[in-house]
């Protein structure tokens, strides 16, 4: 009975035993197994410390294994062959050159970038690659690029509204734009209405696109433009229908633009209907169409007309000198013709209401300095 009882004992003792050795041996093998991916993973991290990692690629430029100088030079090589060869567009066998960097065609001391990449950000975003996140995101990222690349996507400003309008210069010669029915008026007094004609037009935001696909570090392929029609709004046929309306108005000979200074006497513009009527113009609006003067067509006449009314604001101004007020200009406010009011005016009192008498709209402009605002100049000779 005793013997059975020691028995028994000693195998409850060889149980933790034998468990002890197994987590022993379970822990030895975790941890050898740790060691033997920890040392290459430390190893990895100690020679990438300052650099971007393997594997990642700014738009096909390997930029792996480079600290971030060396990588913003590699991409500045590709960036100075494009600044070099400029942005090609190509139409009807014609070429034209843009330069990346393009002069002012109003100011010639002025330049602009109408693309410019984003060379400091693209590396920082590649530096940042395998780094960011937790551990097992980094991990993965940097296994991703080692095994099979990462590919990071190009950053770039593009100036779309100077681009298309450095390409509307070059080659709206090119166009045929569409040509609403107009009116005519011969030597003879006789008032025709011309057809209408369709035509074609370059496809500037279609081009825009076009580039903006093609865009890249490597090379920078031509863009083909392409064309689009262009349709004519008011058509001969109900254009005609309004010639006793354009009859009438010339009929009415006289239009006088008026206006009436506050310190001044007024001032009055007689026009007759042999200037007045190269103004008319026919429009559609929601499939209406009417008569009226045109914006553009009478633009000259309020060029000149500007200049007799447009008075530049005045900036107020104080100077004292020995503590006494040496000179003062309060500020006053600038009057500019308002063409928009104006020409809405024009189109009701006129053309609507036939009152030969029209008052030009004015607007007035605030200085930058006003009295209220302005700080005193001091010039105080004692002091010397």
């Amino acid at each position: 009975m005793k013997i059975l009882e020691i028995l028994g004992i000693q195998k409850k003792e060889e149980k933790p035993k034998k468990r002890l050795m197994i987590e022993l041996t379970v822990f030895f093998i975790l941890l050898i197994i740790i060691v033997f991916v920890a040392t290459p993973v430390i190893a990895y991290e100690s020679i990438y410390k300052n650099k971007i990692y393997s594997g990642v690629y700014i738009d096909g430029v390997n930029v792996g294994g480079l600290i971030k100088s060396q990588a913003i030079e590699e991409i500045n090589r590709n960036y100075d062959s494009i600044r070099n060869n400029g942005l090609n567009f190509i139409f009807n066998n014609q070429n034209y050159n843009l330069p990346i960097t393009a002069v002012s065609p109003t100011d010639p001391d002025l330049a602009f970038e109408i693309l410019r990449f984003k060379v400091d950000e693209m590396v920082d975003t590649a530096y940042q690659y395998g780094r960011s996140g937790r551990w097992d995101e980094k991990f993965g990222q940097q296994l991703a690029a080692l095994l099979n690349k990462a590919e990071l996507p190009l950053q770039y400003d593009l100036n779309n509204e100077e681009l298309i309008k450095a390409l509307t210069e070059k080659f709206s010669q090119f166009e045929n734009p569409a040509q609403d029915a107009r009116i005519s008026f011969a030597d003879n007094g006789e008032t025709k209405i011309l057809p209408d004609n369709d035509g074609f037009i370059i496809d500037y935001e279609q081009a825009l696109t076009d580039l903006k696909n093609n865009i890249n570090l490597i090379a920078i392929n031509s863009i083909q433009l392409k064309t689009k029609p262009a349709i004519a709004q008011v058509r001969q046929a109900e254009a005609t229908v309004l010639l006793p309306k354009v009859q009438e108005i010339i009929a009415l000979d006289k239009l006088v633009f008026k206006y009436q200074p506050l310190v001044d006497k007024e001032k009055i513009w007689e026009i007759g209907s042999a200037e007045y009527r190269n103004w008319l113009a026919f429009k559609k609006v929601d499939n209406i169409v009417s008569v009226e003067f045109n914006a553009a067509l009478i633009a000259p006449k309020f060029d000149a007309i500007g200049q007799e009314i447009n008075v530049p604001p005045q900036d107020a101004k104080f100077q004292m000198t020995d503590g006494k007020v040496t000179e003062f200009k309060p500020a006053l406010p600038g009057l500019e013709l308002d063409r928009e009011t104006s020409l809405t005016q024009l189109n009701q009192e006129f053309i609507a209401n036939k009152n030969k008498e029209v008052t030009l709209a004015v607007k007035e402009s605030e200085p930058n300095n006003k009295t209220e605002d302005s700080s005193f100049e001091r010039t105080d000779y004692s002091a010397r």
